[in-house]
């Protein structure tokens, strides 16, 4: 029951309408029952691991707020990753196991085990960690409603794929009780729109040439691997953004609140303002609970560069067990320490800060697209293989371009459409940037909204992908 289908459409209808046709004070067993069907529709196998780590850390949590002690703080941590552990990272766990046993020539192997994770499993149980650091931490107070704590954990916009909440947060809204707002209605309708043309239009119509590439890497060479990766830079931000926008819109109707996720980050002009702009909601989570702890900023160079990379080695083996994610995450620390290092270099005089910027916005952009090539490719070796036979040809320019175009194989229709749907898409994402303003059209008058929503609505009816896939980052 995808955000994005006729059945969820169907549900979420019923849904709205129920919640806002009942009392205040049942609301929230709305939420739930809502929580519960939507988790069910993806199927009933490990739907106990959420019910376990609502249930165990409700309770812990309240041992947390009457013992603060770090002990306690690390069992209740302990026993709420354990599934995460056991079903992301046992499997790869054993496969360095059995490296190191035959780097080492002893003989000996582990017999693999291979899960499929649960749905949303590492949204939640971040979700359930910050809730119990920030108890214990004295910011929040042990929530108190079992019910009211359930929807926060379980909340069907979010659990799959976030943003990542905070408690303190979420929580507080859902003991609000508020009046029918039409305003935030219309609001949620129009970020929904927004999400579903960024989904349907532009990340689902790339996919079926950024996937024709990335499953099949090794029959391409050049300037073919060069569009696929830099198709698929768009498609993630689109696909993701357009999830997080449909949450957010959703949750908008039911007079709820969430945090924005993304901020137009491929306009960032270096590494570390993308990270404030793209998955706000896991940026902040890394920061204030792996970053900050560890030391941040707050000592040397050297222990605040240490920190750096091991947030940013999380942040990849958060995303999947894998080497290549690992690499992925080594990137992006290397390239904040880079920055740390020769942030001198930026410092440019005045009259010459426009130019420096848009070179920079620019820079910024292809350094982010190329550290997207092992996030994009399925293994560690076909990332290798796309490294090394990317620029296969490049000697003769005029060549490299015209076959990698025929090799990508993109028909003139749909390359129309794309540069009709990336130019809204640019003009918007410039537009919020620049005044700043994330949750609405950045329109001046009633018509021109009228017209945004009509032009959104045809882009969307007309040119939607039919055979469109599923969320990128429900695999995470």
């Amino acid at each position: 029951m995808e955000f994005t289908s006729i059945i969820f459409a169907i549900f979420y209808s019923f849904i709205f309408v129920l919640y806002w046709r009942v009392s205040e004070k049942s609301r929230n067993v709305i939420l739930l029952l809502a929580n519960i069907v939507f988790y069910l529709s993806f199927g009933t196998k490990y739907a106990f691991i959420l019910v376990y780590i609502i249930v165990f850390t409700f309770f812990a949590a309240k041992v947390l707020e009457q013992k603060r002690k770090i002990e306690i703080l690390m069992l209740a941590v302990l026993g709420t990753v354990a599934f995460l552990i056991i079903f992301k990272y046992l499997g790869f766990g054993i496969q360095i196991l059995n490296g190191v046993f035959s780097v080492l020539g002893l003989g000996m192997q582990v017999n693999s085990i291979h899960f499929i994770a649960p749905l949303g499993i590492s949204y939640y149980t971040f979700l359930a960690i910050s809730y119990l650091a920030d108890v214990y931490r004295g910011k929040i107070k042990a929530e108190k409603e079992f019910l009211v704590y359930a929807v926060y954990l379980s909340f069907f916009p979010i659990v799959l794929s976030g943003p990542i909440e905070r408690a303190g947060n979420l929580i507080n809204r859902l003991h609000k009780t508020e009046k029918f707002d039409y305003s935030n209605a219309v609001l949620g309708l129009e970020r929904i729109l927004w999400g579903c043309f960024k989904k349907l239009v532009i990340a689902d119509n790339l996919a079926m040439y950024v996937n024709a590439v990335g499953d099949n890497v090794y029959e391409y060479t050049g300037f073919a691997i060069v569009l696929a990766n830099l198709g698929f830079t768009i498609q993630l931000y689109c696909d993701f953004s357009g999830y997080s926008d449909m949450a957010i819109g959703f949750a908008k109707m039911l007079n709820i609140h969430l945090e924005e996720n993304f901020k137009a980050p491929y306009f960032s002009t270096s590494i570390k303002e993308f990270w404030s702009r793209w998955h706000i909601s896991l940026s902040g989570w890394l920061r204030d609970y792996i970053y900050i702890p560890l030391g941040g900023s707050r000592c040397s160079k050297i222990r605040g560069m240490f920190n750096l990379m091991l947030t940013f080695l999380v942040s990849g083996i958060w995303h999947g067990a894998g080497i290549k994610y690992l690499i992925w995450g080594g990137m992006h620390g290397i390239l904040q320490c880079a920055e740390k290092v020769f942030m001198d270099i930026f410092n440019v005089p005045k009259t010459k800060r426009k130019v420096s910027k848009l070179l920079s916005l620019i820079l910024t952009f292809l350094i982010i697209n190329f550290t997207w090539l092992p996030f994009w490719l399925p293994t560690t070796r076909s990332f290798l293989y796309a490294l090394t036979h990317m620029f296969d040809g490049v000697q003769n320019i005029g060549s490299y371009i015209r076959n990698g175009i025929n090799e990508f194989n993109i028909n003139s229709f749909m390359v129309v459409t794309l540069l009709i749907s990336l130019s809204v898409l640019i003009i918007h994402d410039y537009k919020a940037k620049k005044s700043e303003v994330y949750d609405r059209f950045v329109v001046n008058s009633k018509l021109e909204r009228r017209i945004v929503r009509i032009s959104l609505l045809l882009l969307v009816l007309c040119f939607n992908c039919v055979s469109g896939s599923g969320f990128i980052y429900f695999q995470f």
